[in-house]
């Protein structure tokens, strides 16, 4: 039954071959915006972070396995993404006991930033605005503020926000209305491409009402 209903979910809405892929793995040969669709899980508002590249829309394997109620785990040291069909999707579920090498995953971890690199990452900027560029080299890659910032499930370097926090997206100021919001930051091709992508991302918000552009 679920091997089915990942097929008939999977169809539907045109993941692919990008459902493994982040941003940063297809900037370099293709543009990606935040989709302006909206979608609907048995007639209910999901909020899912959707990608439109080339007129499709793409999603993360998380959000689209959550819906589809699939299991799914990572072995983060080996690179590894486990799905069980025969388990209903947990966002907590790690895998088997012991499933993880034990060693791996110290050596994972000692690899990873540090609490206080991503704290400091975190609390940048908390006197003033937060500047998207401050998070970027020149060459639009993630500087090592960007670096720094602490990472979710799928590895993405976040940066959470409170209302009233205001963003800095090229000349134009961004205040957050909603409660909290999550700024994903990915590498580009250039820093020009990372105002326009920015941009992009900040409209959606404008028109979903998370953030309003201050005047």
């Amino acid at each position: 039954m679920k091997k089915s209903k990942i097929l008939y979910f999977i169809t539907g809405i045109v993941i692919g071959a990008f459902l493994f892929a982040a941003v940063p793995a297809i900037a370099a040969t293709v543009t990606a915006t935040t989709s302006t669709w909206t979608f609907f899980v048995d007639g209910e508002k999901d909020e899912v972070s959707a990608y439109s590249i080339d007129g499709s829309n793409y999603m993360k394997l998380r959000d689209a396995l959550r819906i589809a109620d699939v299991g799914v785990w990572y072995d983060e040291p080996k690179r590894e993404v486990y799905i069980e069909t025969d388990k209903g999707y947990d966002p907590d579920y790690n895998g088997p006991v012991g499933a993880v090498d034990t060693e791996e995953a110290k050596d994972a971890e000692e690899a990873a930033p540090t609490e206080d690199a991503a704290a400091a990452g975190n609390e940048a900027n908390t006197e003033g605005a937060y500047k998207i560029t401050d998070y970027y080299n020149s060459e639009g890659k993630l500087s090592e503020l960007g670096e720094a910032l602490p990472k979710n499930n799928d590895g993405e370097n976040v940066l959470t926000l409170k209302k009233g926090d205001i963003v800095v997206v090229g000349d134009v100021q961004y205040e957050v209305t909603a409660e909290s919001l999550d700024l994903q930051f990915y590498s580009q091709p250039s820093l020009d491409q990372v105002i326009v992508w920015w941009t992009e991302y900040m409209n959606s918000w404008l028109e979903s009402g998370k953030v309003a552009e201050v005047k």
